[in-house]
């Protein structure tokens, strides 16, 4: 039969490890989500725990940090598609005005 010691649940058992930040562009804007990574390199879904308040303060300086990080990124990101999007822009209007003055040529022949 099953022993009910054996089935103690991972919440039970005390997990080492550190909070930490996933942060991520997304369409809408930033997204921030708190994780635990255990030692074990296990990644679990729960709320960070700030023992004292130079640790909270710490993770927060690190939370801003990581957010504008993500947000340079992105505006980066931005540039280069508009950097790209103006140079298909200058490319499909020089191939238009080379087409418009061949049509030219042509009538006038």
């Amino acid at each position: 039969m099953n022993n009910p010691e054996n089935n103690v649940t991972e919440a039970s058992q005390p997990i080492q490890g550190r909070s930490v930040f996933i942060v991520e562009s997304t369409e809408n804007g930033i997204a921030v989500q708190t994780s635990f990574m255990a030692e074990d390199g296990r990644l679990l879904q729960m709320a960070c725990l700030f023992p004292d308040i130079e640790y909270a303060l710490a993770q927060i300086d690190e939370m801003r940090r990581l957010v504008l990080f993500n947000f340079s990124k992105a505006a980066q990101i931005g540039l280069q598609l508009n950097s790209e999007d103006s140079i298909k822009k200058r490319e499909k209007d020089e191939a238009l005005a080379i087409i418009a003055k061949h049509e030219l040529n042509q009538i006038r022949k």
